[in-house]
């Protein structure tokens, strides 16, 4: 397992907190996390990234990720974010650039990787443009081409911390950035986990899911498994139905 998590606790404030007795996820793997609101989905994913403190053990490739040289763990993983806070006057490109800082590159060599990480993430045509100016779509691509970027001189598979990834795109932009993240896994051997509120987005392009609820795992499996309209009633008030749709795939509805 690339990504292993035992007894891991954490108090977020006053009141919440996460407690989870196990948890895991392998190379190769695109693995939602899933929940309603407040359920503990970003606190766990900002627990992994180093963000919030916690008890217990999260290991990467069988090391205690507090025990990663920082320069090396950056190199393996990185995070996307909700939202940015950079504020500064930096354009498009050099923000993109940024990511390089744990790599070994020439400046000539940066810029041809800032080039092809910004294709990928369907963002090259930003690339002077004033950063600050973007939309909230245009940044979320442009940090996304920036975690394409630091991961790009892993020795190992490298992880991918995904915050909810789509909540700024248009329609036709969180397919085609999911669409990437899946090939992603399943062609360079990423590791995936990322915070979906979309559930039909969960069963179309995740192996694996996992749900939590007040800070507690509560299920796990194949999305299409895990989703049931039960489940979606119980967790999310919702009374759902699945469907086929005509690509043969399942659906809520």
């Amino acid at each position: 397992m690339v990504l292993r998590i035992e007894s891991l606790s954490m108090v977020h404030g006053s009141s919440f907190g996460l407690s989870i007795d196990h948890w895991r996820t392998s190379q190769g793997q695109f693995h939602a996390l899933l929940g309603r609101n407040g359920a503990g989905k970003s606190s766990l994913l900002k627990c992994i990234a180093g963000e919030l403190a916690y008890s217990g053990s999260i290991r990467f490739h069988d090391l205690d990720l507090k025990h990663w040289d920082t320069m090396v763990r950056a190199r393996h993983l990185a995070v996307l974010p909700q939202a940015s806070q950079l504020n500064f006057s930096f354009s498009a490109a050099e923000v993109v650039a940024l990511g390089a800082t744990p790599l070994a590159m020439s400046w000539r060599d940066v810029q041809a990787e800032v080039r092809r990480v910004m294709n990928l993430a369907q963002c090259e045509h930003l690339r002077d443009a004033a950063y600050p100016g973007l939309s909230g779509g245009e940044k979320q691509r442009v940090h996304f081409a920036r975690c394409l970027l630091q991961l790009s001189q892993a020795e190992q598979p490298p992880l991918l911390l995904l915050d909810e990834p789509t909540s700024a795109q248009d329609l036709g932009q969180q397919h085609t950035l999911l669409q990437q993240v899946r090939r992603l896994s399943e062609q360079a051997g990423y590791t995936v986990v990322a915070v979906l509120h979309d559930l039909n987005q969960a069963l179309r392009y995740a192996h694996r899911a996992s749900l939590l609820d007040a800070g507690r795992l509560v299920g796990e499996g194949e999305p299409e498994s895990l989703l049931t309209p039960e489940r979606v009633q119980v967790f999310w008030g919702y009374p759902a139905e699945r469907v086929v749709n005509q690509r043969g795939e399942a659906v809520l509805v």
